[in-house]
């Protein structure tokens, strides 16, 4: 009868240590999961990881049991999508936790508390929507001055830009996501690095687009000619064409392709010229359209555009097809206006547009204001373009051409001051691969 009753004992112990694993369990999984939805950001990942485990305090804390402990890691699972120990781009969330059973029963053979353990991982991405990206750049001198008249000899701020793309294209899956590049002023002709393999086009004189030269401002649109040699490089804007090989395999990882056409046109870019959102847009669109792969391995390819600006659209093209619809003055004079309708084209064809505001106040009080394109030339005017449904300024204009998230706020981020834009250029990157964190092994490589 007393070993029975010590049986019974042992196991209304060994219970208690079960229900205490259980939640344990329930809490790690809890937590990776919720972790994972804030990948790739390892500090914010971390921070509600631990919000949501099961230690004292916490939102899934363990009801039967004490001592309990938890802690967060952070893993680069190379079988999924978005890892780059390079970069330090995580893609998962590790949780372990252990706790210390009391047990009293057990007390009378010498046992008096058990040790119980749990571990979750949970991945995010885990698989991704494959998406064709157009990165547009602004890289008109501005971006190579610290303010109006203050030039910036080393060009800080579109290599803050440039490093931010790099970083995004980190986070890219090289298998799934095809990306190119649009730059703005057009046509990498007289403000590239000079140390570039890539020599820039200097216009077709035989063609309907012999303006190239001129920042291709003056250009027919879409300029596509098929004819000539140069190769990725198939209209004044778009200086790289959607591709696979941004990236390239080196011991196991995923690092920047340095022989691709996108990484080496990213880096001749220099600053010059004045501003004109809408071509770039519409170049950027018409390379999804015609480069854009539509629907792969059974899957719709969601097209995206990326644009970075720092400043106010302030010119106009003048040499337009005669059918199109900024060939008006309505338009012409509207630099900052005809951005934000040819955004509104791109997404009602079903593009998602996020947009970067940088440094837009260029050092003073305000945002710099929108201003009408000189009718003589349609080259920087000194009048403001007026307000529109969507604003006046630099900061309205770029908002407004953003597609809007699923609680309808622009998908727009601002960046007031100058510096790195690689945090901007993550975020974005981890929005684009948003689908929902799961479960995976602990052991998944």
């Amino acid at each position: 009868m007393g070993m029975l009753l010590v049986m019974t004992a042992l196991v209304v112990d060994i219970g208690k240590a079960f229900l205490v694993q259980r939640q344990l369990q329930a809490g790690v999984d809890a937590a990776a999961l919720a972790g994972a939805q804030h990948l790739p950001d390892p500090t914010e990942a971390q921070t509600v990881a631990q919000e949501y485990g099961p230690s004292s305090g916490s939102k899934n804390e363990v009801v039967v049991g004490s001592n309990v402990t938890t802690s967060v890691t952070m893993r680069c699972v190379k079988s999924a999508p978005g890892c780059s120990p390079t970069a330090n781009a995580y893609n998962a969330v590790k949780v372990d936790a252990s706790s210390d059973v009391s047990l009293l029963f057990a007390r009378i053979i010498g046992i008096d508390k058990l040790k119980v353990k749990a571990t979750a991982t949970a991945c995010s991405p885990c698989t991704a929507k494959p998406l064709d990206i157009m990165l547009v750049l602004d890289r008109t001198g501005s971006m190579c001055q610290f303010g109006p008249g203050q030039p910036d000899s080393n060009c800080t701020d579109l290599n803050n830009a440039k490093n931010g793309i790099r970083t995004f294209l980190q986070f890219m899956d090289p298998a799934l996501d095809k990306v190119g590049l649009a730059v703005f002023p057009p046509a990498l002709d007289r403000s590239w690095v000079a140390t570039c393999p890539y020599k820039p086009w200097q216009g077709n004189p035989a063609g309907p687009t012999p303006d190239g030269r001129y920042f291709g401002y003056d250009a027919w649109w879409p300029e596509w000619d098929l004819t000539d040699s140069r190769g990725q490089t198939p209209s004044v804007y778009t200086v790289a064409s959607l591709e696979y090989d941004y990236l390239v395999q080196s011991s196991g990882s995923w690092i920047l392709n340095l022989s691709s056409a996108l990484i080496q046109r990213l880096g001749c870019a220099g600053g010059a010229g004045s501003t004109h959102y809408a071509s770039a847009i519409e170049e950027a669109q018409h390379e999804l359209s015609i480069n854009g792969r539509g629907f792969v391995n059974g899957k719709n390819v969601q097209d995206v555009i990326v644009f970075l600006s720092d400043g106010a659209a302030n010119t106009s093209p003048q040499a337009l097809p005669t059918n199109h619809w900024r060939n008006n003055p309505s338009w012409t004079s509207k630099p900052c206006g005809s951005g934000v309708q040819a955004a509104a084209n791109a997404k009602n064809a079903g593009i998602i547009i996020y947009t970067i505001g940088y440094d837009l106040d260029a050092g003073g009080a305000a945002p710099e204001r929108c201003l009408a394109a000189n009718p003589a030339n349609g080259h920087q005017g000194s009048s403001p373009e007026g307000a529109q449904s969507w604003g006046s300024t630099a900061f309205d204009a770029i908002q407004a051409m953003a597609s809007l998230d699923e609680q309808n706020k622009p998908l727009f981020y601002n960046k007031p001051n100058p510096g790195s834009l690689n945090q901007i250029f993550t975020k974005i990157a981890a929005d684009l691969a948003r689908p929902a964190a799961r479960l995976i092994d602990d052991n998944t490589p």
